[in-house]
Order: C-alpha cells, then sequence, then structure tokens
C-alpha cells in the first residue's frame, strides 16, 4: 500500500511539474507575442486598416459587413495587403490562445481526478500540495497576463481577423476561447471562475495556504509570505463565492496575509492593486476596507522609513565573522524597500485612500530617494553574495586554513597550560588535555558533511562556558579564547554557507515587482548612467536574479527548457537596458550640435606674427577640448558599467555604443532630411539641407575619430538605409498613383495647415512639372527645357548637379531609379492596352498602306492610339530626364575616378611594402591577394562600359509594331492639321517615347522599317521646321510631302 502511494505521488508529481513548464511557457509565449503586436491593432483609427478592424460587433452584422467589401475594390485590395502582412502574426495568437485552452482544460480535468486522493493539509504530502498550489497560481497568471498585453478591445480584433481569414476554424475549445476574448463589464477576473477549476479543489488549496506556516525546517519551506499572498490573491477567482459572501473566510485571509499587502506582484509586468480589483466582490471589499485605515497606513510606512533609514550597509571587505548579520541587513531591506516602492507607485481609483501619497508623506521617501536606496542595496547584495559564492567554491581550502589557525591557537594554550598558568597543577593538566581533544577534533570535523555546523555550534558553546569560568582568574587564557571563538564562528559561518543558503538568499534579495516599475525609472536609471554606471550593473544583476527564482520549479526537472527561457526574459532585460543606454549616444548627438562653431573655419598655411594670437584663438580652442572631453567621457559611461553578462546574453559594451549611434544618427538624418522643407521652391531646400547636412557630418566625424569608431562608414551606411526607405515610400506613392490615375485630388479645409511633402517628393514633382511636355519644349543637345515661347529656361541639367551636391553618389541614382520603375510601371501599361486589343488586329492586315489605312482610322484605334500616345508622352518624358541623370552620374563618377585610383594605388603599394616587411621578420605572406589587387585598379577604368544585358519581355504581342506605328501615324496627322495650344504636346518627346517603347520591346528596327516603306504613302508632311527633330529620331532622310 505504501509502495502504491508513493508510485501515485511520483506520477502526480511529473504530471504537476509537466504543468507548470507548460505553463512557464505560455507566460513566455504571452510576452513575446506582446512584442510583436502590431500597432494597428491596439490604436485602428491611425492605421490604414481601420475599415477591416472590428470588434466581436462584427458577429451581429457578418454579412453586411462581408457585403461592403465584396462590393468595393478598393477595400478588397485593402483587405489582401492587410492579411499579407498581419497573417504570421495572427496565425500566431491564435496558436497562443488554443493552447491555453487546452491547458486549462487539462487542468480542470486533473481537479476532477485527484480532488480526493490527498488531504492538502497533509504536511507529508507538503511538497505535493505545494505544487498543486503552484499550478492553480500560474494558470490565473496565464490568464491575467494574457489580458494586461491584449486589453478586451485589442483580442477582439485580432481574433475577429483571424476568424475571417480562416474559412475552416476549427478548434476543440472555441467556447472557452471566446469567453476568454470577449470584453467583460464585469472585470476580467471574473472569468477565471468560467475554466470551472474543480471547486472542491480550489477549496483545499486555499485551505492549505490559509493554514500553512513557514517553518524553520528547510525541506518545508516551499513559500515565502509574500508568494503564499500572491498565490492566495489568485486562487481566490477561481472560486468567487468566497469573494462575494464568505466574510469569514476573507477576514481570515486578510488578517493573514492582506492586512498590510495590498499590492500584490504576481510575475513580470504584472501586479494586482487589491483596492481595484477586489472592488466588485461584497466580502472582500468589506473586509478589506476595514484593514485600509489611514492611521495605521502611516505608521507602516513611517516603521518601514525610520527601519530603512537606520540601515547602515558596511563598506569596504566583508568580514566572514559577520554572515549572518549581513543576511539579517538584507532580509530587512529587501522587505522594507519591497513594500515602500509597491505601495508608493501603485495609484487608487479610490479617492478615500491614496496609498501613494500616504506612504510618501509618512516614509518621508520620494520615489528618486527609494530608487537610490535600491541601487545601494542591490550594490551591497551582489558584493555579499560574490563573497559567498567564493567561499562556497573555495569551502575547504578556508575551512582548512582557519582549522589550522585554530590549531596553532590551541597549541599556544596547551604551551601556556604547562608553565603552570594555574595553581591546581591537575587543573592544568585536565585543561590541557581537554584543549588537545577540542583541537584534534576540530580538526577531524568534514566541513561538508550536513552536520557540521551543528557540531560546530556546540563546541563554540563549549569554549564560551570555558571562558566565562576564566573571566576573572586569567585574562591572558580569555584573550586565547577569545581569538579561538572568533575563528570558530568564522569556519561555522563558512560551513552554513552552501549552495542551498545562496538559493535561500536569492529568493529573499528577489525584485520580480520591479520589472513593472522599470518604465517609470527610465529617467532615473538614464541619470544614474552617467553619474555612476555601475549602479545601473547591479539593478540590472539584481534583476537578472529574479528570472532565476521565476523559473526555479522547473530548472532541475526541464533544464533545458528553463534554459531556452531564462534567455528570452534576459533578452527582454537586454532590451530595457539597451532603451537605457540610449541615453549616452543621445546625449553625445545633443553635444553635437554645440560643437561645430568651434572648428577653425581658416585654412591658411602662413600667418603673420602680428596676427599670431588671433589666429590662436585660445577660448574657442579651449572650449572644443573641453566639449571634446565631455563627449569622451559620456562615450566611457557604457564600457566603465562593468557589464559583461546578463545570464547567458553576453553584453559587449562598444557594440551598444556603436548601435546606439547607428540609431541618433538615423533619426538625426531623418530630421535632417525634413527641415525647411516649408522654403519657397526646392532648390533652396537643397542648398538648406546640403549647408546642414555638411556642417553636422564634420562634426559626427569628429567624434567618431575621439570615441574610436570609423565615423565615415558609419555615416554611409546609415545615410543609405535612411535615403532607401524614402525611396522605397516614394516608390509605393508612384505605384498606388498609376494604378489609380483617375483618383480626384485631396482636398483641405480653409484654414487647416497642410503638410509640406517630404524632400525627395519634392523634388520629384519639380522634375516633373517643370519638364512637362504639353508646357515646355525639350532641347535634347544642350538638355535644356524652355517655355512654349522659347524665352524662358524652365529646367536643364544643372539641377541634378544641385542634387548630387545635396547627398553625393547617392541622390541622383536613387532618382533614376525611381524614374527607371516609373518608365517600367508605365510599359507594363502600355503592355496591357496592346494586349485588351489584340481582338482589332485579328486577323493581321497586309503590311501595304491601302490595307492598313482603313484599321488606323477607324474609331476604336484612334482611341487606342490615343491612350498609347498619352503612355508614350510620360516615357519620352522620363527617358529625357533618365538620360539626364545618368550624364550627370557619369560626370560624377570621372570626377571621382582618379582620387579612387591614387587612393587604390597607394593602398597596393602599402600592402605590398608590409609584405616585404613581414617576409623580413619571418612571417610568410601569401603575395597572390596583393598581386590581383594590381587587376583591379586596372579595371576601374573599364567600370561601366558594358552594355547591360537585359531579358526581353515575354508577352509582347505581335503586332506591337504595326500598333506603334499606326499610333505614331495618327499622332503626327494631328499635329500637322491642328495645332491648338490646349492640345500641345512636345513632338520629340512623344515620338522619342514611341521609339522607347519599340527599343524595349525589341520591336525598334521593325518600327523603323514601316516608317520607311510606308510613310511616303501616306499624307502626312513632316518637312517643316517643327519635325527637324522628329526626322532624327525616326532616321528619315528624305524630305518632302509623302
Amino acid at each position: 500500500m505504501e509502495t502504491a502511494a508513493i508510485r501515485s505521488d511520483d506520477h502526480q508529481r511529473q504530471q504537476l511539474e509537466q504543468f507548470l513548464l507548460v505553463g512557464n511557457c505560455l507566460i513566455a509565449e504571452v510576452h513575446r507575442l506582446w512584442q510583436k503586436t502590431p500597432v494597428d491593432f491596439v490604436n485602428p483609427a491611425a492605421s490604414r486598416f481601420s475599415r477591416l478592424l472590428t470588434d466581436f460587433t462584427y458577429f451581429e452584422n457578418q454579412q453586411k459587413f462581408e457585403a461592403a467589401i465584396e462590393e468595393s475594390d478598393d477595400i478588397r485590395l485593402l483587405e489582401d495587403d492587410f492579411y499579407g502582412a498581419f497573417n504570421p502574426f495572427l496565425r500566431g495568437f491564435h496558436k497562443l490562445v488554443d493552447e491555453i485552452c487546452g491547458f486549462l482544460l487539462d487542468l480542470v480535468d486533473y481537479s476532477e481526478r485527484c480532488q480526493a486522493c490527498h488531504n492538502l493539509l497533509d504536511r507529508n504530502s507538503i511538497k505535493l500540495n505545494s505544487l498543486k498550489c503552484e499550478v492553480l497560481y500560474l494558470a490565473g497568471v496565464v490568464l491575467l497576463l494574457l489580458d494586461s498585453k491584449f486589453p478586451g478591445a485589442v483580442k477582439e480584433r485580432i481574433f475577429v481577423a483571424y476568424y475571417r481569414s480562416s474559412v475552416d476554424l476549427r478548434s476543440k475549445h472555441f467556447e472557452l476561447l471566446v469567453s476568454l476574448l470577449r470584453r467583460r463589464a464585469e472585470g476580467f477576473e471574473s472569468c477565471l471562475s468560467s475554466v470551472r477549476i474543480h471547486r472542491r479543489f480550489v477549496e483545499h488549496v486555499v485551505t492549505f495556504l490559509k493554514n500553512y506556516t513557514i517553518s524553520s525546517g528547510a525541506e518545508l519551506d516551499v513559500f515565502t509570505t509574500d508568494r503564499q499572498a500572491a498565490v492566495l490573491y489568485v486562487a481566490l477567482y477561481f472560486h468567487p463565492d468566497m469573494l462575494h459572501s464568505q466574510s469569514a473566510t476573507m477576514r481570515q485571509v486578510v488578517d493573514k496575509y492582506f492586512h498590510d499587502r495590498w499590492i500584490l506582484p504576481l510575475h513580470f509586468e504584472l501586479s494586482a492593486n487589491l483596492i481595484e480589483k477586489w472592488a466588485p466582490f461584497d466580502a472582500a471589499r468589506t473586509v478589506l476596507s476595514a484593514a485600509l485605515d489611514k492611521v495605521a497606513i502611516g505608521k507602516k510606512a513611517l516603521d518601514l522609513g525610520t527601519a530603512l533609514r537606520n540601515i547602515v550597509l558596511p563598506s569596504g571587505l566583508l568580514a566572514v565573522d559577520q554572515i549572518g548579520e549581513y543576511g539579517r541587513l538584507v532580509f530587512e531591506l529587501n522587505a522594507s524597500l519591497r513594500w515602500l516602492l509597491l505601495h508608493s507607485a501603485k495609484a487608487s481609483t479610490d479617492s478615500k485612500v491614496n496609498l501613494p501619497q500616504i506612504v510618501q508623506t509618512a516614509s518621508r521617501f520620494s520615489t528618486e530617494a527609494l530608487f537610490t536606496e535600491f541601487v545601494k542595496s542591490a550594490h551591497f547584495e551582489h558584493k555579499f553574495r560574490q563573497s559567498c559564492a567564493f567561499l562556497v567554491a573555495h569551502k575547504e581550502e578556508e575551512c582548512a586554513r582557519l582549522k589550522q589557525r585554530i590549531g596553532v591557537l590551541f597549541d599556544q594554550i596547551v604551551q601556556l597550560l604547562g608553565n603552570d598558568l594555574f595553581e591546581s597543577q591537575s587543573w592544568n593538566e585536565r585543561l590541557s588535555a581537554w584543549m588537545i581533544k577540542i583541537r584534534d577534533y576540530i580538526a577531524s570535523i568534514d566541513v561538508l558533511a550536513t552536520e557540521s555546523p551543528q557540531i560546530l555550534e556546540h563546541l563554540i558553546g563549549k569554549v564560551e562556558e570555558v571562558a566565562d569560568q576564566h573571566d576573572a582568574e586569567n585574562k591572558i587564557l580569555c584573550e586565547y579564547l577569545g581569538l579561538v571563538l572568533s575563528d570558530l564562528k568564522k569556519l561555522w559561518n563558512i560551513t552554513l554557507i552552501d549552495a542551498e543558503f545562496l538559493s535561500k538568499f536569492d529568493e529573499t534579495r528577489d525584485a520580480c515587482f520591479v520589472w513593472d516599475l522599470l518604465p517609470s525609472w527610465s529617467t532615473l536609471l538614464e541619470r544614474l548612467l552617467q553619474k555612476d554606471a555601475t549602479g545601473v550593473k547591479f539593478v540590472f544583476l539584481k534583476l537578472s536574479n529574479s528570472i532565476v527564482n521565476a523559473l526555479a520549479d522547473i530548472a532541475k526537472p526541464f533544464s533545458d527548457s528553463a534554459n531556452v527561457l531564462s534567455e528570452f526574459y534576459h533578452r527582454k532585460l537586454e532590451f530595457h537596458l539597451r532603451q537605457i543606454i540610449q541615453t549616452i549616444p543621445r546625449s553625445i548627438f545633443t553635444q553635437m550640435d554645440v560643437l561645430h562653431p568651434l572648428f577653425s573655419t581658416s585654412k591658411a598655411v602662413h600667418v603673420d606674427k602680428i596676427h599670431l594670437k588671433q589666429f590662436a584663438a585660445l577660448d574657442r580652442r579651449r572650449q572644443l577640448a573641453q566639449k571634446t572631453y565631455e563627449i569622451t567621457k559620456l562615450s566611457l559611461g557604457i564600457s566603465s558599467m562593468g557589464l559583461n553578462r546578463l545570464g547567458p546574453i553576453r553584453i559587449y559594451p562598444k557594440k551598444l555604443l556603436f548601435d546606439g549611434l547607428k540609431q541618433e544618427l538615423r533619426l538625426k538624418l531623418t530630421q535632417l532630411l525634413g527641415e525647411d522643407l516649408a522654403a519657397p521652391n526646392v532648390l533652396r531646400i537643397l542648398s538648406l539641407q546640403t549647408q546642414k547636412i555638411a556642417t553636422f557630418r564634420e562634426a559626427f566625424l569628429f567624434v567618431c575619430e575621439h570615441i574610436g569608431f570609423d565615423g565615415v562608414v558609419l555615416w554611409q551606411s546609415e545615410l543609405e538605409a535612411v535615403w532607401n526607405k524614402a525611396l522605397a515610400i516614394q516608390k509605393s506613392n508612384l505605384k498606388a498613383k498609376q494604378e489609380q490615375p483617375d483618383s480626384p485630388p485631396v482636398t483641405h479645409a480653409k484654414g487647416v495647415v497642410v503638410p509640406p511633402k517630404p524632400i525627395l517628393g519634392q523634388v520629384i514633382q519639380t522634375m516633373v512639372q517643370q519638364t512637362n511636355p504639353r508646357s515646355t519644349i525639350y532641347y535634347n543637345m544642350r538638355d535644356e527645357w524652355l517655355s512654349l515661347d522659347c524665352r524662358r529656361l524652365e529646367f536643364s541639367a544643372d539641377f541634378f548637379t544641385a542634387v548630387e551636391r545635396w547627398l553625393p553618389a547617392m541622390a541622383n541614382i536613387g532618382l533614376r531609379r525611381l524614374v527607371v520603375f516609373s518608365i517600367h510601371r508605365h510599359m507594363q501599361t502600355f503592355i496591357a492596352e496592346l494586349t485588351a486589343s489584340s481582338s482589332m488586329f485579328d486577323p493581321l492586315p497586309e503590311i501595304r498602306w491601302p490595307s492598313l489605312s482603313p484599321l488606323l482610322e477607324s474609331t476604336e484605334f484612334t482611341a487606342l492610339a490615343r491612350n498609347l500616345c498619352g503612355l508614350a508622352e510620360k516615357i519620352g518624358q522620363l527617358s529625357a530626364l533618365e538620360g539626364c541623370l545618368s550624364k550627370s552620374i557619369e560626370e560624377s563618377l570621372h570626377a571621382r575616378v582618379e582620387t579612387v585610383l591614387l587612393a587604390t594605388t597607394n593602398l597596393v603599394q602599402s600592402l605590398a611594402l608590409d609584405q616585404r616587411l613581414s617576409n623580413k621578420r619571418g612571417a610568410n605572406i601569401d603575395g597572390k591577394a596583393i598581386a590581383k589587387s594590381t587587376d583591379f585598379v586596372n579595371m576601374l577604368d573599364r567600370l561601366g562600359l558594358a552594355d547591360l544585358i537585359t531579358k526581353p519581355p515575354s508577352n509582347v504581342p505581335s503586332f506591337a509594331a504595326i500598333v506603334i506605328f499606326g499610333s505614331l501615324m495618327r499622332y503626327l496627322a494631328a499635329c500637322t492639321s491642328y495645332s491648338k495650344k490646349p492640345d500641345y504636346s512636345d513632338c520629340f518627346v512623344v515620338v522619342s517615347g514611341l521609339v522607347v517603347i519599340a527599343r524595349s520591346l525589341r520591336v525598334e528596327k521593325a518600327l523603323y522599317r514601316l516608317v520607311s516603306r510606308l510613310m511616303p504613302d501616306s499624307n502626312i508632311n513632316i518637312s517643316t521646321s517643327q519635325f527637324a527633330n522628329v526626322r532624327s529620331i525616326l532616321k528619315f532622310g528624305t524630305v518632302g510631302v509623302y
């Protein structure tokens, strides 16, 4: 029977430990998914998908909602983008809540099966009973954390979005899932009772927690009082009748746990305010209100504040014989800080009891003062734990050293007694024999044995008795015995310190509750980082210890899983650390703003003696040196923190600083590209931004040189990142505009301030407007666009020179990419128009003017030609701009190629010199790579000379050349028949656009053959001067009437 009971207990223990593992994993997954939650679900009003984000009201008007989407092409396209962006997140969230439901239902099944197995008050099964309490507690924490991270409205939006995307949404727990996700007017805590954990099981858990008392036996101490209170608080929600109507039970609970505990930390970033949470429950609210006496609260805060002020932490080296005192200090310090921090930081909605104000006033501790005390505590605890860890690691060596010292002292006492210390010879002999016996016994003690501390404690008592007996008779003996007692107490303390002692010490200084305070402490931590960086280290090491405590229950049975969870939480902690450390790069960039005016602008190599003092500018140089020192000191703040590891996460201070500088540089560059956008014209904007960017670049490179980073590489990479992001935005805008060309312009109400366009948008708008073929004439020989009367220059290639000065080697290339992208989009539209009109050319007419003329003069083709000529006009305009950009880029490349060649040549020569010197010292360096590097120098001269090999389009209709030729004829016929100003379009641009299209479709030669063969038979006169450029484009040499 006993063996069967043991087996049953082992089986239950394994099942409960599995529940603990699953619960911890679900909590971590809630945190992970919350970090990835798109802001669209949190704030739908600011989302472009707001029309698709709805809560559970969707199920009331489901058909109407779906019909509205089906009727609108725009919303359907928006829906495709929505699910393309959010489907991975939606699937992850649904999997999470489905796993939560499965976990809860398994727990319900367990509670029904085990409720009659064991009496929860049986002290022989206390470990098993505590596991049941922990499992129920974790189940409640999972639900409370889910609601904390995903409030009701957010959960509903996410679920509806997934429900709409999943045609065959099948869940074994659908009803429970909806119950967990819906909004509740009565508070989410009421959801816990809907899980339907067996009531008898919950009652047993509550009874066990009510009657459990902290024992002095180490094997029975499974809870701390604060942990008991948190577990009991959560367990009560699974049996809400206790909170509603069982006043006697609630009075027992409040009197034992909540008479002075009203803010409870439950888990990372999760806490509960009893005053708020128990307000809807009659019995709980009534009993708790009786304990919320302002006088009692003030007295509690005053006592803890006084105790905190009276605690004096030792500085310098710690004494081994004071370890017990140090442990007591840590316990008292943490107890006081925990209560004061929790109750002074959480505000209550009850105006009658303003806890933070009462606590801060009575304790006379502000938030800043409590934070300072917490930092001091973390520092001392770290030092104390490091000392204890050293003693545990070197326990045998330290104990052997002390035993040797104690033996020497006993030998000296024996020698002293041998010199007739006392008048009685027999007493000298008896006492000497006792000393030798004690010496030998101490030397034989196994310091690793569990009974050694009790033995040493007994010996200490016996030696103290002997010392007390001879206190008045012989001062010399008492002095020796005092030294023996001191070393014995040290030995006793060392034997007490083991892995279990460190574990309990870590539980005592647990700082899980601080995770919820980190957002409000961010400013304080940033100041501490600049003032005393090591203080930040101790705070985060203490937070790291809280992760170990939270995973202690699963660390032994599931070590691999515990390590994975530990790494996840430490990554979260590292994220908080990075946010705080970001204040260093932010401060460095603030200093840069005042740095540039201190740079010297004089480039003189010869200075007159009378102007030497003025040239020296000693005040300016002193200020520059001072600012440089301040910036360098700031940069050293991260490394001086001395934090190299957070749990399993390796911390690299230099990389943290580098990442911070990258982030701040990207923000600064984005800010610079967003300034002066309201200037009167784009050239003025470019001029202002060019000056500011160059000024800031000089300061940035100066700072990077002093803090040990390659500023040029960092600047270029971040500038490219910012520029590429702007290009991507502008590219999507161009794509949307071309997909909806007929959309009406956005109008703004009178008095509304319209924000200016981004600089890239203004540059493109200026290019397109000032080169409009309907209002300008393009002269390709000079790359200039003149007004229609040829009296005013509208646009020229000099514009791209200003753009190149703005962002060298980057802006013009990006503009060309956008222009080429636009040409490609218009080409796709052109091919779509051709494909749609294929029936018009079935069958294909004979390639003769009499056969083609009826088709080309038909109404259908006239409409088609009008559309195609409009596209050709846009393509021709963009092609002309692309040509100008290419020339500007090539000129810029040629201007820099000499510098690149010289720098590369110098590099190769330096490498060759290093190779020769190294070989002389005996180091053999492979010279093949250096020999090949000369090929790179020669290759630079040939860069850009090879033609790009492009893949021809595969969907070009066979009649493409005929359509382009027909469109050309219709356009030229229209130009020769009339020339009304509203219908004017630059012939060169339109015709060159058609030729570019033909070239892209690989039908250029066919077009030229059609022109030379069929144009003489047409009635189109292109002999006048306005068609001179047209004849050159079409390679048409004969002039006359055709």
